[in-house]
C-alpha cells in the first residue's frame, strides 16, 4: 500500500450512525457500546481512489460510495467491476432502464432514503448478479409485474417505510434464492395467496406496522420454509389460523400491539417447531385452556398487556418446554394452581403488576426450576394462603425480583411492608389455618441444609436485631415493629425506586432502538465494505465482530 495514505469518510458514515442513536436517547443501551467501539475504525487509512471515480463518489477497491451527496440521478461513470454500490440517502426520484446497464458484477445495491415512487420492469434487468437491495425509505407506491425477473441470486430485499397498498401479483414470484423480506411500514391491508408465491427458500418475513384488513386462508402457504414471522402493529383483531396453518417450520411468531381479544383453541395449529412467540400489548381477554395446543417446543411466551383476568388450570400444559413468560401488566387476579402444571423447565415467571392477591400451595410446587418470580405491583394479601410461597423464597434458589416493591396490601399490621422480610410463621388466617395447612407443608424438597446465597446476604431486619421475629409474632408490636421496619429502609427504597426507572425506562429505549438498527447496520455494512478494501485484516476482523453484536440487539 502507498505511504501516501488518505482517510476514508468513515466519520461521516460515524456520524450518521451517531445521529441515529442519539435520537432515541439510549445513552445505557448496548448499541452505544457498539459505536464506541466502531468509532476506533476512524483510524483506517486506504489507497486514493482509483482513476474513473464519478464524482462526487469515493471507490474503495470494487465498493463505490456515493451516499449523503445530493445526488439526484445515477451518476455516469461508475467503473463496471463495481460490486457494492451505495446511493442511499440522496434525492433520487426516478430511475431509468439503463441506469445499472453496465455493473453486472453488481452484489450489493443501495437505494434507500431517497424519493423514488416506482420500480419498474427494465430497471434491474443486468443484475443478474445481485445478492441484496436495499430500497427502504423511499416513496414507492408501485412495482412492476417482472420488476425482479432477473434477479435469482437475490437473498435480502428490504422494501419497508413505503407506500406499497398492495404486493403486485407476480412482483417477487422470480426470487428463488431470497431469504429475507421486508415489507414493514407500507400501507399494505390484504395478504392474498398469492402474495408469496415462488419464494420457496424465505426464512425471514417483516410485515409489521401494515394494517390489515384481511389475510387470506393459505396466504403463507408457499413459504413453508419461513422461520421468523413479524406482524406487529397489524391492526390484526384475531389469530388468522387458517392462513398460518403451513408454517411448520416457524421458529419465531410477533403477533404484538394488535387488537387481538380472544386466543381460540389450538390458535397455532401446525406450528409444532415454534419456539418464541409473542402477543404482548393486545387485548386478549379470553384465552382457552388448549390455546397453546400442540406447541411442545416453545420456550419463549409473550403475553404482557393484555386484559386476561385468571389463569385456569393446565393453561400451559400443552407448552411443557417453556423457560419464559410474561404475564405483567394484565388484569389477573387469580392464578389456579395448576396453571403452570406440565412446564417443569419454566425458569423465569412475570406476573407484575395485575390484580393478585394470593398464590395457591399448588402453584408453588410446579415452579421447582424456577429462577426468578415477579410479583410487584400485586395487592398481596398476606395471610396463611401465601405463606407457602415465603417459605418458598427462603427455601428454593429462585430470585425474587423486585422484591422492594413486592409488599403486602393487608393485613393492616403488614401495610407495605416487603413480604420477603416477614418471617413465614406470620403468615397467619383469622381463626387459624384451614386443616391440613400447617407450617410444615409445601417446604421445596430441594431445599437443601445450608441457606442459600440470599439468605445469607441479603439484609433484613432480622439481621440487624435477632429478637425481630419474636416481637413480630405480637400484634399488639406489630405497628411499631413496621414504622421501624420503614425507617430503616427508607433510604434503600429511594434508591430501589430510582434503579427501577431507569429500568423501566431502559425497556422502552431497547424497543425505540430496534426501529434504528436496521440503518445502523446498513451504515456498518459500508463501513465493513470499506475497511476490506483498506487491506487492514485486524479491523475487519473487529467490525465482523461488531456486525454479529449489532445483529443478536437487533433480534433481542
Amino acid at each position: 500500500m502507498p505511504s501516501s495514505c488518505m482517510h476514508v469518510r468513515l466519520a461521516t458514515l460515524l456520524e450518521s450512525v451517531a445521529a441515529a442513536v442519539r435520537t432515541k436517547r439510549t445513552m445505557a443501551s448496548p448499541a452505544v457500546r457498539l459505536l464506541l467501539l466502531v468509532s476506533a475504525l476512524v483510524g483506517v487509512k486506504a489507497a486514493p481512489p482509483p482513476d474513473g471515480c464519478p464524482a462526487p463518489c469515493e471507490c474503495r477497491g470494487s465498493s463505490v460510495y456515493c451516499m449523503w451527496a445530493g445526488l439526484t440521478s445515477v451518476p455516469a461513470g461508475i467503473p463496471p467491476g463495481t460490486t457494492i454500490l451505495r446511493l442511499n440517502n440522496n434525492q433520487i426520484s426516478n430511475l431509468p432502464p439503463n441506469a445499472f446497464a453496465n455493473l453486472p458484477n453488481l452484489r450489493g445495491l443501495d437505494l434507500s432514503r431517497n424519493k423514488l415512487t416506482n420500480v419498474s420492469a427494465e430497471v434491474f434487468k443486468s443484475l443478474t448478479n445481485l445478492e441484496w437491495l436495499y430500497l427502504s425509505n423511499n416513496e414507492i407506491q408501485y412495482i412492476a409485474p417482472n420488476a425482479f425477473l432477473q434477479q435469482r441470486h437475490l437473498k435480502d430485499l428490504f422494501l419497508q417505510a413505503n407506500n406499497l397498498m398492495e404486493i403486485p401479483s407476480g412482483a417477487l414470484q422470480s426470487l428463488g434464492s431470497l431469504t429475507l423480506l421486508d415489507l414493514s411500514e407500507n400501507g399494505i391491508k390484504n395478504l392474498t395467496n398469492a402474495a408469496f408465491t415462488g419464494l420457496v427458500r424465505l426464512q425471514t418475513l417483516y410485515l409489521s406496522a401494515n394494517c390489515f384488513s384481511h389475510i387470506e386462508n393459505g396466504a403463507f402457504s408457499s413459504v413453508a420454509n419461513l422461520e421468523k414471522l413479524y406482524i406487529n402493529k397489524g391492526c390484526l383483531m384475531s389469530v388468522p389460523i387458517k392462513a398460518f396453518q403451513n408454517l411448520k417450520n416457524l421458529l419465531t411468531l410477533e403477533l404484538g400491539v394488535n387488537d387481538i381479544r380472544v386466543l381460540a383453541e389450538e390458535s397455532f395449529f401446525g406450528m409444532g417447531r415454534l419456539k418464541r412467540l409473542r402477543l404482548s400489548n393486545n387485548k386478549i381477554a379470553q384465552m382457552s385452556a388448549a390455546a397453546f395446543g400442540g406447541l411442545k417446543e416453545l420456550r419463549y411466551l409473550d403475553l404482557k398487556a393484555n386484559r386476561l383476568t385468571e389463569l385456569l388450570d393446565g393453561t400451559f400444559r400443552a407448552t411443557p418446554s417453556l423457560e419464559e413468560l410474561y404475564l405483567c401488566m394484565n388484569n389477573i387476579t387469580e392464578v389456579k394452581g395448576t396453571a403452570f402444571q406440565n412446564v417443569p423447565g419454566l425458569q423465569m415467571l412475570k406476573l407484575d403488576d395485575n390484580a393478585i392477591q394470593t398464590f395457591p400451595a399448588a402453584t408453588v410446587a410446579s415452579l421447582s426450576n424456577l429462577q426468578s418470580l415477579d410479583l410487584s405491583g400485586n395487592p398481596l394479601k398476606c395471610d396463611c394462603f401465601l405463606r407457602p410461597l415465603r417459605k418458598w423464597l427462603d427455601d428454593a434458589s429462585a430470585e425474587l425480583a423486585m422484591r422492594e416493591q413486592t409488599t403486602c396490601t393487608t393485613p393492616v399490621e403488614f401495610l407495605g411492608a416487603r413480604v420477603d422480610v416477614i418471617p413465614p410463621e406470620n403468615f397467619t388466617c383469622p381463626g387459624g389455618d384451614p386443616p391440613g395447612y400447617g407450617l410444615q407443608d409445601q417446604v421445596n424438597p430441594k431445599a437443601a441444609s445450608t441457606p442459600t446465597t440470599r439468605q445469607m446476604t441479603s439484609s433484613t431486619p432480622r439481621d440487624v436485631n435477632p429478637n425481630w421475629n419474636s416481637k413480630f409474632s405480637h400484634s399488639a408490636d406489630s405497628s411499631t415493629e413496621l414504622e421501624n421496619l420503614s425507617g430503616m429502609q427508607a433510604e434503600e427504597s429511594k434508591e430501589i425506586e430510582l434503579g427501577q426507572e431507569l429500568r423501566e425506562e431502559m425497556k422502552v429505549q431497547m424497543d425505540e432502538m430496534k426501529g434504528v438498527l436496521g440503518s445502523v447496520l446498513e451504515k456498518l455494512s459500508a463501513l465493513e465494505d470499506t475497511v476490506a478494501a483498506c487491506a487492514q485484516p485486524s479491523r475487519t476482523v473487529v467490525l465482523k465482530g461488531l456486525r454479529v453484536e449489532f445483529d443478536e440487539v437487533a433480534e433481542n
